[in-house]
């Protein structure tokens, strides 16, 4: 499965719809990443984080990788390459 996410609130979807659909709650998630309840609810419900790396911890325990894509914008306007969000879920992998 592989769903498009381009925001912050995308993302938390995402994560959301795959922490439900291994049967955890928020409080299981936060004990297997080693955060509070609390930032897991944020992440789901879209808020703004500058803390990438909690993010991606969270995806990697929940089988779940982001990756970065070229795209159109800003970066292909000056000659460079755009970049957004691709949230993929690694078990539809195997």
């Amino acid at each position: 499965m592989q769903q498009r996410s381009t925001t912050a609130a995308d993302i938390g979807k995402t994560i959301q719809q795959r922490r439900k659909a291994l049967n955890m709650t928020q409080d299981d998630l936060s004990q297997v990443v080693g955060v509070g309840r609390k930032f897991i609810s944020s992440v789901e419900n879209g808020k703004d984080t500058a803390q990438i790396g909690l993010i991606l911890h969270l995806c990697r325990e929940l089988g779940l990788e982001l990756t970065l894509t070229t795209s159109g914008g800003y970066g292909q306007a000056r000659g460079g390459d755009g970049n957004q969000f691709t949230s993929q879920d690694r078990s539809a992998q195997k």
